[in-house]
């Protein structure tokens, strides 16, 4: 079945038979390369989630800046993921435990995006707003075995090491880990803009290159 089969069907069977089959053709053109198609199979999975009381998770909205990339459109993907951030999308559960949840999500793709443009340092400050969302959400959700675990050094140093070893940058991980653990264990009321400011200027400081 082509995608103008699917559109077809927008009126002919329930909605989310039309975004369950909209998402699968997606995978499929994702898997032939054909980029542009996918795209808009998913914008049209998503005009049809406004309709429908199902909640989907971000997981669903991050597929098109990911397939926006790999069609060599990385401003427009960009702008996605910062959108997402800002403005959510459909459907969205709004307490502030679930919208960290999606925020380390989003950040974490972000994170992927830049490695995939060969920009480590930018790359290592999203992991690491990536990883501040988590614990700040796994606290609100007072799942405290999971978020204790979060503060400990090993699990900072692991971080760390994980990034470092993705983007290949040769000195100053040692520090980050410390400095990461200080944020992990001094997060109440820290906005991310500080936390960003503050390993930019690390990373600035010890020459991790790009």
């Amino acid at each position: 079945m082509g995608l103008s089969d699917l559109f077809k069907k927008r009126h002919q069977a329930p909605v989310e038979d039309q975004i369950y089959d909209l998402g699968k053709a997606a995978t499929q053109l994702k898997k032939a390369k054909q980029y542009g198609r996918a795209i808009a199979a998913l914008r049209e999975a998503h005009s049809l989630m406004e309709r429908t009381s199902t909640q989907y998770s971000v997981k669903h909205f991050l597929r098109v800046p990911m397939l926006l990339q790999l069609d060599g459109r990385a401003e427009e993907a960009w702008a996605e993921y910062q959108e997402l951030l800002s403005s959510g999308y459909p459907g969205q559960m709004r307490s502030k435990d679930m919208i960290l949840m999606d925020s380390y999500q989003i950040y974490d793709k972000m994170r992927l995006h830049l490695q995939r443009e060969g920009r480590a340092k930018e790359a290592v400050v999203y992991h690491v707003l990536s990883i501040v969302c988590w614990s700040r959400a796994l606290r609100l959700q007072n799942r405290s075995n999971e978020h204790e675990h979060t503060l400990t050094r090993e699990y900072a140093a692991v971080q760390v090491e994980k990034v470092w070893r993705r983007t290949k940058l040769s000195t100053g991980a040692e520090g980050l880990a410390s400095m990461l653990h200080d944020l992990l264990n001094g997060l109440e009321g820290m906005q991310l803009q500080s936390v960003e400011h503050q390993i930019r200027e690390y990373l600035d400081g010890c020459g991790t290159g790009r």
